[in-house]
């Protein structure tokens, strides 16, 4: 199931919204960071949250373009050239890489792309 966590609902998203990310994070099996590192976020993701996400959870961290779980949070695990994206189908293509790597990481397969 697909949940959210922002400043303030948005009444056109039909899905749940959690007011806070350690609500968002018990109630979720991965969580996808999709923000502006700035003063606002920065820690956005700390130890009460990772606690809350507790053994096997992911992060997705879309801004930064890294995959970590619980036990390697610096280890980076795949990674998109998000910046590189200027056209629909540098869009569509990166996307289809991500998911790729995605069944890859959950299927314990090699990943398409691995960062080292």
């Amino acid at each position: 199931m697909v949940s959210y966590n922002s400043r303030k609902q948005k009444p056109f998203v039909p899905y749940p919204f959690y007011s806070s990310v350690v609500d968002l994070a018990s109630n979720n099996n991965v969580v996808v960071l999709c923000c502006a590192l700035n003063d606002e976020t920065r820690h956005m993701i700390n130890r009460e949250v990772m606690v809350a996400l507790g053994k096997g959870v992911v992060i997705v961290n879309v801004a930064r373009g890294a995959v970590i779980d619980e036990k390697q949070l610096l280890r980076c695990l795949m990674e998109g050239e998000i910046g590189g994206c200027s056209t629909l189908e540098s869009y569509v293509a990166i996307c289809q890489l991500l998911g790729r790597n995605l069944e890859a990481f959950f299927s314990n397969n090699p990943l398409i792309t691995p960062v080292i």
